[in-house]
């Protein structure tokens, strides 16, 4: 990572696969044998490749797509930062569960740290260090009491400890990625400011899969 982006956790993920993306909803079982014509949703078609881009771009390998996932899923290398940052934020209103007093001693340590990582350390310990882990009301929180989460091989258990849990869930069950992104997603920016995130190149529910990029045949490794 440059030096200048250390400020703040960045990733390269959903965004960027979607607006650089030259073919967007590519179909994986799209016909591609036969007399029929590659089709231009398929994996192999030729608006993904170097003679349809030759005229605009002078030494081009191709552009990638993307395929549009049925089902969200987690990243497997960034599962953990996952867990922490569900574990930072109320599981129903997705605040902040520390520092939200500006006169506490809280906040000040934690807006002093310059470090991403620091920041994002900070928040984890001590909100799992809260016993009971309430979104407190008197800070302007829901009174949500906060499940318990675990990772578990590529997987995120989940044991819900509130009495208004969605009722239509186990208490204990997974925690598909399905749901955990609108948790991640409805964080404000201030709050991931706090936690050390960059709204603008890395927010926390772009650790999760929503499209599968697609490189270009030409760029392919040969199978």
């Amino acid at each position: 990572m440059p030096r200048s982006a250390r400020k703040y956790l960045t990733t390269r993920t959903e965004i960027h696969i979607s607006t650089e993306s030259t073919i967007h909803g590519l179909e994986p079982l799209a016909e591609t044998t036969g007399a029929s014509p590659v089709k231009e949703v398929s994996p192999y078609s030729l608006l993904l490749t170097i003679f349809i881009h030759l005229l605009a771009c002078e030494e081009c390998p191709g552009h990638f797509g993307h395929i549009e996932l049925a089902k969200k899923v987690y990243h497997a290398n960034l599962l953990t930062y996952t867990v922490k940052a569900l574990r930072s934020v109320c599981f129903n209103c997705s605040k902040l569960l520390i520092a939200r007093d500006k006169t506490q001693q809280e906040y000040k340590t934690l807006s002093s740290l310059k470090n991403a990582k620091s920041r994002f350390n900070y928040v984890y310990s001590n909100t799992t260090a809260k016993e009971g882990r309430i979104c407190d009301p008197k800070t302007g929180g829901c009174g949500y009491k906060q499940p318990k989460l675990a990772k578990q091989g590529l997987a995120i258990k989940v044991e819900y400890l509130d009495e208004n849990f969605d009722q239509t869930k186990d208490r204990k069950s997974i925690l598909f990625a399905d749901d955990a992104y609108p948790v991640l997603s409805k964080i404000k920016d201030d709050d991931l400011q706090l936690m050390g995130f960059n709204k603008e190149q890395g927010r926390p529910e772009w650790m999760i899969i929503q499209n599968l990029p697609v490189a270009p045949p030409p760029v392919r490794p040969s199978v």
